[in-house]
């Protein structure tokens, strides 16, 4: 595991929530569809990890909530990524802030299912290292600032 102290929340923004059904019958075809892009910031020194999520009902999408969590990482640290002007984050870098974007993410599904018949609804916990098989490298501009 990483050391936290490399980085610092920047920011949370919630891009996208939609409530599409407004009633839910669970069924064994009842499950969370999700995925995790990356994106660099290169002048804030910050990655950020978009979270979309999709509650789906047999063929049918219950409700949307796309997140995006993103983390300055300092100076040190980020120089430290940083080879043949591409910046490699490693694997285990992303696993770590993917599961501290899914928290924050599990928060605000939280709070915005509230007085819904949702509001009882859990992200179910998996194992973020399955799905993140390897480093990310982002190209970086060549004009420094």
């Amino acid at each position: 595991m990483q050391n936290t102290t490399n980085i610092k929340l920047d920011f949370i923004k919630v891009d996208e929530f939609a409530i599409l059904q407004n009633e839910i019958v669970f069924s064994t075809k009842t499950g969370f569809k999700t995925d995790f892009i990356f994106r660099l910031v290169e002048k804030k020194r910050s990655i950020g990890c978009v979270i979309s999520l999709s509650l789906i009902n047999e063929d049918n999408i219950l409700l949307k909530l796309k997140t995006t969590v993103a983390f300055g990482m300092y100076e040190e640290f980020y120089n430290s990524l940083i080879n043949d002007n591409k910046l490699n984050a490693p694997k285990e870098f992303l696993v770590e802030i993917t599961e501290i974007a899914i928290n924050i993410v599990r928060g605000i599904l939280f709070t915005k299912l509230e007085d819904t018949i949702f509001n009882k609804i859990l992200i179910p916990i998996f194992d973020v290292s399955e799905i993140i098989n390897e480093d990310e490298v982002f190209s970086l501009n060549k004009d420094k600032e």
